[in-house]
This record gives C-alpha cells, sequence and structure tokens, in this order.
C-alpha cells in the first residue's frame, strides 16, 4: 500500500495574515482612500480652524454643549482615536455638500465612536436603502 503524500503546494494553509496587518493600517488605507476621492473638497473642512480649534471651533462647541456625553449611549467621551469611548461630532442629518447645513450647530451631535461607527451609520445605510 502506497503511503500518503504531502498536499500539493496550491492546496495548502493560506498565509497567516491576509489584507492589512492592523486594524489602524486598515482604518490608515480607507482615510487615504476617501480623501483620494471627489468629495475631497468638502472633506477639507472638517480641518479648517472653524471647525477644529479647541477654544472657539464648532467641534469644540458641540462637544462642550452635549456635556462630553454621548447623545445615543451616554457614555464620557475620554478616549483618544481610535477608542471606541473618543468623541465624534456627527452631522443628525448628512449635509451632502450643503453648507449652510454643515455649519448649522442644531445639527450637529456628540457621539463616541462605538454608537457613530455602529448605531449611526446603521441607521445611514437603512436611509440610503430606503432611497
Amino acid at each position: 500500500m502506497a503511503r500518503l503524500k504531502a498536499p500539493p503546494r496550491r492546496l495548502q494553509s493560506p498565509p497567516p495574515r491576509v489584507g492589512h496587518a492592523s486594524r489602524q493600517e486598515a482604518e490608515r488605507a480607507r482615510d487615504a482612500m476617501r480623501t483620494a476621492q471627489a468629495d475631497t473638497n468638502l472633506r477639507r473642512l472638517y480641518a479648517t480652524k472653524r471647525w477644529r480649534d479647541p477654544e472657539t471651533g464648532m467641534r469644540a462647541r458641540i462637544l462642550a454643549r452635549d456635556g462630553w456625553a454621548c447623545r445615543i449611549c451616554a457614555t464620557m467621551l475620554t478616549g483618544q482615536h481610535p477608542e471606541p469611548s473618543s468623541p465624534v461630532v456627527d452631522h443628525i442629518t448628512p449635509h451632502k455638500g450643503n453648507l449652510a447645513l454643515f455649519w448649522d450647530e442644531a445639527n450637529l451631535q456628540a457621539l463616541c465612536k462605538r454608537c457613530h461607527d455602529t448605531t449611526k451609520q446603521a441607521e445611514d445605510r437603512a436611509a440610503a436603502a430606503r432611497w
């Protein structure tokens, strides 16, 4: 009776890692892809002094207004990106390039990264599927 041989090379197990080596690398690659897309002018709004300034910027005003707590789960927003408790200022109604809606304080809310990346994104996808 013949002995079993090792399987041919093409049938061996895949390499231990497929894709990006870490979650941070995957997020960096995703961010790079997003900035390369057509809406780069809109994404630049998030880098302006009017949005980012730690004392007078829109982001700081919204976080202070909401008491540095997530509006969905009430978690205190104390973490730094990419921690789940890091603060995210979210547009309640997507602005889609409408500058008046982008800068409207009534359209902004403080969320934790976990709620923004799960609950809010699921709502946005469901709304997009209805259209």
